[in-house]
């Protein structure tokens, strides 16, 4: 198992002068996504003893995560998160000498792998007014919980508010 080196490379470098341009320049939820994709990766340089900022790294590690059955969308995210550490590394004056997510040997690799797994994304289907009404009137809205439902979906549905927007409503 890794020791998360490289995660904390990325939260020690958030201490520097740049810090708040870093923190400011993603999401929070995206940042921890970010920490969980290199603590990935970091263990599995670990595992197979490697240097985490090497083209041929990078490339082999995309494939395996391809045959163990990883969605083409994780991959990409995993680019994007060892992209900005390689980012936040050059901007700090690491001593890397050039991204490895964008060297050619990486980029024909993710060519590659998009191209056996495909990118098509299951998309839900819409919820239309028709649909809506349908859904409220299955509701018992007799009980608490049900009115609870009822006024959660209309705001929702009015608001167009996504899943976790709606998950992260608090009573005050």
């Amino acid at each position: 198992m890794g020791d998360n080196r490289l995660p904390l490379r990325l939260e020690t470098a958030l201490h520097g002068a740049l810090a708040e341009d870093f923190r400011y320049s993603v999401s929070a939820n995206t940042w921890k996504a970010y920490q969980a994709d290199l603590s990935d990766f970091d263990q599995w340089c670990t595992s197979k003893r490697r240097t985490w900022s090497t083209p041929d790294t990078v490339s082999t590690y995309f494939r395996d995560l391809e045959m163990a059955g990883a969605a083409y969308s994780t991959i990409e995210r995993r680019k994007t998160a060892i992209a900005k550490l390689c980012e936040i590394e050059s901007l700090l004056g690491g001593r890397l000498e050039e991204d490895p997510t964008k060297h050619p040997k990486v980029t024909v690799t993710l060519k590659a792998i998009r191209r056996r797994l495909g990118t098509d994304a299951r998309q839900a289907a819409p919820l239309t007014a028709d649909r809506l009404i349908q859904v409220l009137l299955s509701i018992d809205a007799d009980s608490l919980a049900g009115q609870r439902d009822i006024a959660m979906l209309l705001v929702g549905f009015y608001g167009a508010f996504r899943r976790s927007e709606l998950a992260g409503m608090r009573r005050q």
